[in-house]
Protein backbone atom coordinates (compact mmCIF):
# COMPACT_ATOMS: atom_id res chain seq x y z
CA UNK A 1 0.00 0.00 0.00
CA UNK A 2 1.46 3.41 -0.77
CA UNK A 3 0.00 6.68 0.17
CA UNK A 4 0.01 9.92 -1.47
CA UNK A 5 1.18 11.69 1.93
CA UNK A 6 4.96 10.75 0.92
CA UNK A 7 7.04 12.09 -2.09
CA UNK A 8 8.61 10.76 -4.93
CA UNK A 9 11.40 9.23 -6.54
CA UNK A 10 12.04 10.39 -9.93
CA UNK A 11 15.07 9.18 -12.56
CA UNK A 12 16.98 10.90 -15.24
CA UNK A 13 19.02 9.89 -18.35
CA UNK A 14 22.08 12.36 -17.52
CA UNK A 15 24.30 13.25 -14.36
CA UNK A 16 22.84 15.57 -12.03
CA UNK A 17 19.39 15.09 -12.87
CA UNK A 18 19.43 16.54 -16.28
CA UNK A 19 18.19 15.00 -19.56
CA UNK A 20 15.26 13.26 -19.87
CA UNK A 21 12.89 11.65 -17.18
CA UNK A 22 12.54 8.00 -17.07
CA UNK A 23 10.00 8.06 -14.82
CA UNK A 24 9.00 8.49 -11.17
CA UNK A 25 8.42 5.74 -7.26
CA UNK A 26 6.45 6.58 -5.08
CA UNK A 27 7.46 5.63 -1.59
CA UNK A 28 5.36 2.70 0.35
CA UNK A 29 3.66 2.91 3.73
CA UNK A 30 5.75 2.60 6.75
CA UNK A 31 6.76 -0.86 7.18
CA UNK A 32 6.55 -1.57 3.73
CA UNK A 33 8.74 -2.43 0.85
CA UNK A 34 8.29 -2.65 -2.74
CA UNK A 35 11.10 -3.08 -5.51
CA UNK A 36 11.80 -5.73 -9.06
CA UNK A 37 13.08 -4.51 -12.47
CA UNK A 38 12.89 -0.71 -12.83
CA UNK A 39 9.31 0.39 -14.69
CA UNK A 40 11.43 2.43 -17.27
CA UNK A 41 14.34 2.02 -19.94
CA UNK A 42 16.63 -0.56 -18.30
CA UNK A 43 20.10 0.56 -18.16
CA UNK A 44 19.73 4.26 -18.76
CA UNK A 45 19.20 6.03 -15.06
CA UNK A 46 22.30 8.02 -14.24
CA UNK A 47 20.83 10.21 -11.11
CA UNK A 48 17.74 10.54 -9.29
CA UNK A 49 15.72 13.29 -7.19
CA UNK A 50 14.14 12.65 -3.91
CA UNK A 51 11.33 14.82 -4.03
CA UNK A 52 9.50 15.82 -0.33
CA UNK A 53 7.81 14.88 1.67
CA UNK A 54 9.83 12.31 2.42
CA UNK A 55 9.94 11.14 6.47
CA UNK A 56 13.27 9.74 7.65
CA UNK A 57 13.73 5.72 7.52
CA UNK A 58 13.42 5.49 3.63
CA UNK A 59 15.82 3.36 1.95
CA UNK A 60 16.04 3.41 -1.78
CA UNK A 61 18.32 1.00 -3.15
CA UNK A 62 19.30 0.60 -6.91
CA UNK A 63 21.39 -2.09 -8.68
CA UNK A 64 23.06 -3.28 -11.88
CA UNK A 65 22.01 -6.65 -11.17
CA UNK A 66 19.58 -8.81 -13.43
CA UNK A 67 18.04 -10.21 -9.81
CA UNK A 68 16.89 -8.45 -7.03
CA UNK A 69 17.57 -11.18 -4.39
CA UNK A 70 21.72 -11.04 -5.89
CA UNK A 71 21.67 -7.26 -5.98
CA UNK A 72 25.00 -7.61 -3.97
CA UNK A 73 26.92 -9.46 -7.08
CA UNK A 74 26.97 -6.20 -9.09
CA UNK A 75 27.01 -2.40 -8.66
CA UNK A 76 25.04 -1.15 -5.91
CA UNK A 77 23.75 2.17 -4.38
CA UNK A 78 21.73 2.94 -1.25
CA UNK A 79 20.25 5.94 -0.19
CA UNK A 80 19.14 6.32 3.20
CA UNK A 81 16.92 9.08 4.57
CA UNK A 82 18.12 10.32 7.82
CA UNK A 83 15.93 13.57 8.10
CA UNK A 84 12.34 14.19 6.76
CA UNK A 85 12.43 16.06 3.82
CA UNK A 86 9.95 18.80 3.42
CA UNK A 87 7.08 19.64 1.30
CA UNK A 88 8.45 21.81 -1.73
CA UNK A 89 12.48 20.31 -1.29
CA UNK A 90 13.68 18.44 -3.46
CA UNK A 91 17.23 16.71 -3.52
CA UNK A 92 19.59 15.60 -6.59
CA UNK A 93 21.47 12.73 -6.31
CA UNK A 94 23.89 13.31 -9.34
CA UNK A 95 25.44 10.20 -9.82
CA UNK A 96 25.22 6.53 -8.72
CA UNK A 97 28.41 6.10 -8.65
CA UNK A 98 29.28 7.64 -5.15
CA UNK A 99 29.46 7.09 -1.19
CA UNK A 100 29.07 10.57 0.97
CA UNK A 101 26.64 12.17 3.66
CA UNK A 102 24.65 14.87 2.83
CA UNK A 103 22.33 16.81 6.05
CA UNK A 104 19.49 15.01 4.82
CA UNK A 105 20.52 11.23 3.53
CA UNK A 106 23.53 9.03 3.06
CA UNK A 107 24.70 7.47 0.01
CA UNK A 108 26.79 4.19 -0.07
CA UNK A 109 28.11 2.69 -2.89
CA UNK A 110 29.71 -0.62 -3.76
CA UNK A 111 31.48 -0.92 -6.93
CA UNK A 112 31.90 -3.39 -9.27
CA UNK A 113 32.39 -2.23 -12.87
CA UNK A 114 30.24 0.93 -12.77
CA UNK A 115 26.49 1.97 -12.09
CA UNK A 116 25.69 4.86 -14.12
CA UNK A 117 23.27 4.03 -16.85
CA UNK A 118 23.46 0.68 -15.85
CA UNK A 119 20.61 0.02 -13.41
CA UNK A 120 18.32 -2.18 -13.97
CA UNK A 121 16.60 -3.09 -10.05
CA UNK A 122 15.41 -1.41 -7.32
CA UNK A 123 14.01 -1.39 -3.77
CA UNK A 124 12.73 0.94 -1.61
CA UNK A 125 12.03 0.27 2.39
CA UNK A 126 9.94 2.55 4.65
CA UNK A 127 11.67 2.10 7.69
CA UNK A 128 9.64 4.53 9.62
CA UNK A 129 12.58 5.43 11.22
CA UNK A 130 17.12 5.71 10.01
CA UNK A 131 17.48 4.77 13.58
CA UNK A 132 19.44 1.23 13.47
CA UNK A 133 18.63 0.72 9.72
CA UNK A 134 21.32 -0.75 7.42
CA UNK A 135 22.19 2.02 4.97
CA UNK A 136 24.15 -0.73 2.78
CA UNK A 137 22.50 -3.91 2.97
CA UNK A 138 25.77 -5.53 0.73
CA UNK A 139 27.91 -4.49 3.62
CA UNK A 140 25.90 -4.57 6.66
CA UNK A 141 26.54 -1.00 7.29
CA UNK A 142 24.29 0.09 9.54
CA UNK A 143 22.70 4.28 10.22
CA UNK A 144 24.82 4.94 13.33
CA UNK A 145 22.11 8.03 14.81
CA UNK A 146 24.00 11.13 12.84
CA UNK A 147 23.97 12.13 9.68
CA UNK A 148 27.23 13.61 8.27
CA UNK A 149 27.40 17.74 6.63
CA UNK A 150 28.90 17.45 3.85
CA UNK A 151 26.99 20.00 1.90
CA UNK A 152 26.49 19.62 -1.25
CA UNK A 153 29.35 18.39 -3.25
CA UNK A 154 29.51 15.48 -5.25
CA UNK A 155 31.82 12.95 -4.69
CA UNK A 156 32.40 10.25 -7.34
CA UNK A 157 34.27 7.13 -7.26
CA UNK A 158 36.33 6.39 -10.67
Amino acid sequence: RCTRDEGSISFFEGNDCTQDRLGNLIIPSVGESIGGKVPFSNDEARSMKLIGPMKAGVRIEVADDSDLDDICDDDYTSVLVTKDIEIGEEFCVGTFAQSNAFPKFIISYSRDNGIDGKVSQYAINNFGTPSGAEVNRCTGEKFSGTSGQCGEEKFREE
